[in-house]
């Protein structure tokens, strides 16, 4: 339950985030433009680690929608069809915010914002299965269980013959 109130409340802030004018979304995502700054005050050219922390900024913005959808879905194991139809869901969904944005004050379109976005969904969702999955537990008794045991029982032994 808590964590469908948190994806409902990611994709409020997400519509928010992409879909307000420029200069509006800019006060609540401008820690690009910080880093970038900060970057070029270490001799990173501006024109060059600004596009970059903002394709990084598009991944981990869509980083939660993979894996809103892993817990969406009640699977144990992995499935390359619903990888395939998650991955898909995350590149259609950011190919119509690219489309809304055309219509959006000082937005600004970008194929490169559909690659990190469907790049973001991917890794949410690998991320999240993989925190999902059951962690491997030590499948073989220690050598010392294994002593005390009868012949009979241990794993490792046939039982005598008739």
């Amino acid at each position: 339950m808590l964590w469908r109130v948190a994806a409902c409340a990611y994709l409020a802030a997400l519509a928010w985030v992409v879909l307000t004018p420029a200069t509006v979304a800019g006060q609540a995502t401008g820690v690009v433009n910080v880093l970038a700054h900060a970057l070029a005050a270490l001799g990173v050219p501006e024109h060059l680690g600004y596009p970059v922390l903002e394709f990084v900024a598009n991944i981990v913005l869509f980083m939660p929608f993979g894996a809103a959808a892993v817990l969406a879905v009640p699977l144990r194991v992995p499935s390359a069809a619903v990888a395939a139809s998650v991955i898909g869901s995350g590149a259609l969904s950011s190919v119509v915010i690219e489309c809304a944005q055309l219509l959006v004050p000082g937005r600004v379109s970008t194929i490169s914002d559909v690659i990190a976005n469907t790049l973001g969904t991917a890794l949410g969702l690998a991320l999240s299965w993989w925190l999902r999955a059951p962690r491997r537990r030590a499948s073989v008794a220690p050598a010392s269980a294994l002593r005390d045991q009868p012949a009979a029982h241990r794993p490792d032994t046939r039982p005598p013959s008739a």
